[in-house]
């Protein structure tokens, strides 16, 4: 779930504010960055860019057979240019999401951005509706996040010291390689 600062939850409740969000599509060739802000955004120094061709965004949808989020993100194709990039390369291409919250009568931006999905292209389609045509970019959240590395060891003693009732491996043997094996990565 998303957590909220007190003021921004303050301004949620008292209808102040209205959340927009900011896509990146981090394409091999150059990542691509859209907003459905009333502005183009800079953040970080990307510039996402309110007239990218964003129609909606789906909220995430927990996928019923198994255990990852999916993420609809509809654009308009007026000009091909989305269906070129998608034939180029799709499937697997990073995705990240931020909501981002702007002030419903000065247009203000709060500067407080949450990190709402982190994915990849699982599926693109197009369609012509009133003679628009639209391309459809379906997104699959991680399983898990067995690519995070951390700096923690594996032996009894180290997860003794951190849980002391745990038992998980007081049958784990000590050996060179127990001493450097992180959890997720390979050395």
């Amino acid at each position: 779930m998303l957590q909220v600062s007190a003021s921004i939850g303050t301004k949620i409740a008292n209808k102040i504010i209205a959340p927009f969000v900011l896509i990146k599509f981090d394409f091999t060739a150059g990542a691509i960055f859209i907003t459905n802000a009333p502005r183009n955004i800079d953040y970080n120094g990307d510039i996402y860019l309110a007239d990218g061709g964003l129609v909606s965004v789906s909220p995430p949808k927990a996928q019923a057979e198994i255990s990852r989020d999916l993420f609809i993100i509809k654009v308009t194709d007026a000009d091909s240019s989305w269906r070129t990039e998608l034939d180029a390369e799709n499937i697997g291409v990073p995705v990240t999401v931020l909501t981002g919250f702007a002030d419903i009568t000065t247009g203000e931006i709060d500067g407080e951005y949450l990190d709402t999905y982190i994915g990849k292209i699982s599926h693109v389609g197009s369609e012509i509706s009133e003679d628009e045509p639209f391309v459809e970019i379906q997104c699959s959240g991680p399983l898990t996040k067995l690519h995070q590395i951390t700096n923690r060891t594996t032996t009894e003693s180290s997860q003794k010291r951190r849980y002391p009732a745990d038992t998980c491996m007081d049958y784990a043997f000590d050996t060179e390689d127990s001493k450097t094996r992180k959890w997720g990565g390979t050395s």
